[in-house]
């Protein structure tokens, strides 16, 4: 049995090799050329795990990430939540880095909503990243030429070309940036619901669990929580807006589901760090009490060369109220089309090069459960 097994797992390794090695060349040469191509790959369920390990092989191609990069670098194969929780972590003592995209589908991006702020850059090396750190506890960056370079370009091609579901996509985007920066330990929030791409508990499991596992695989400790988004998580959906309410949170107010999962995740990144839970979420509602959070967030805007006054965050041009057309109580909320709306007038994009309006957004006033007369602001 053990010398079968043996067999069993040589043979594999080398299949692998000669199957996604192929196809991770393959990815990094589509770029724009065979949209209708790509997406077709990505949805056939019966090469998810191919497409998967291919994804992170070409997302990793880097000399620093070992030998075996270098050497097909030299033969020609490649070329050369966030923002949220990061302030209040790092004021307890857990500093955060992040690499973050811009807006999918029906959602906005970490990097558009920060971009909101004036002045405020993503745009930043490996040296800029060590930088930030040192000086402000906290970085955000957008994927680089020398970190994670191929998923700048699928990134956005997802956001063309519908395959933003997809699961093998989304498992590699996210852990070729987290593995590129040299995580040591990862907290991810996974949601589920009519506002996710993941819709039911089940989906979320599998995404949550592939995500773990390539983690631990490489050596990461990492948890995953899993959260509901059968609603909007805060008050908010846009980009300047959404700043508006992470602000709230950290001044110690705010949206109460928006601020217990931020603690959440908070708490368990210190957790992974080693900090007894109980004494991490005291810390954690101290920091926030005490505006030491707002303060942290407002260094590491200022170290992002923004201007942390929320006076100064973009303002919708006009506004248009949504009432109920009738009395009763909320069954349900179609959160994803929300999130297209807030696309629709200006928060989103429907190409990869189109400018936002940051002032653009919705703002949501009922709740799942809330009970509502005929007339009252819903939106």
């Amino acid at each position: 049995a053990m010398w079968n097994t043996i067999i069993f797992a040589v043979l594999v390794m080398i299949l692998n090799l000669f199957i996604t090695l192929p196809l991770a060349v393959m990815v990094e040469s589509v770029a724009e050329r065979l949209k209708g191509v790509f997406r077709f790959i990505y949805f056939l369920p019966t090469v998810s795990a191919a497409v998967a390990v291919a994804l992170m092989w070409a997302f990793v191609f880097h000399p620093q990430q070992g030998l075996l990069n270098s050497i097909i670098r030299a033969v020609g194969l490649t070329p050369p939540r966030s923002w949220l929780t990061d302030p209040q972590a790092f004021v307890v003592g857990v500093p955060l880095a992040m690499i973050a995209g811009r807006g999918l589908g029906h959602s906005q991006g970490t990097l558009d909503k920060l971009e909101a702020i004036p002045g405020f850059s993503c745009d930043h090396d490996r040296d800029g990243l060590d930088r930030l750190l040192d000086s402000a506890g906290a970085a955000i960056i957008a994927q680089t030429a020398e970190i994670a370079p191929a998923d700048r370009t699928l990134y956005a091609l997802r956001d063309v070309t519908a395959t933003v579901p997809s699961l093998p996509l989304i498992v590699a985007s996210i852990m070729s940036k987290k593995l590129a920066l040299g995580s040591g330990t990862l907290v991810l929030d996974v949601k589920w619901g009519r506002g996710a791409f993941r819709e039911t508990v089940a989906e979320a499991h599998e995404l949550a669990t592939a995500l773990r596992q390539v983690a631990r695989d490489s050596g990461v400790a990492c948890e995953a929580l899993i959260t509901d988004m059968n609603q909007p998580l805060g008050p908010a959906l846009g980009t300047a807006t959404e700043v508006r309410a992470a602000i709230e949170v950290l001044s110690g107010a705010g949206d109460p589901r928006l601020r217990e999962v931020s603690v959440r995740l908070s708490e368990q990144a210190m957790v992974l760090r080693g900090i007894d839970a109980t004494d991490a979420r005291s810390r954690l509602e101290s920091s926030l009490a005490s505006g030491d959070a707002l303060d942290s967030w407002n260094r590491m805007v200022v170290a992002h060369g923004g201007d942390p006054d929320p006076e100064r965050l973009p303002h919708p041009e006009r506004t248009l109220e949504i009432v109920a057309d009738r009395s009763g109580y909320v069954g349900g909320i179609a959160a994803a089309t929300l999130g297209r709306v807030a696309a629709a007038v200006g928060a989103g994009r429907c190409h990869r090069d189109e400018a936002l309006a940051f002032g653009a957004g919705v703002t949501v006033h009922a709740r799942l459960g809330d009970k509502v007369e005929k007339g009252q602001p819903l939106a």
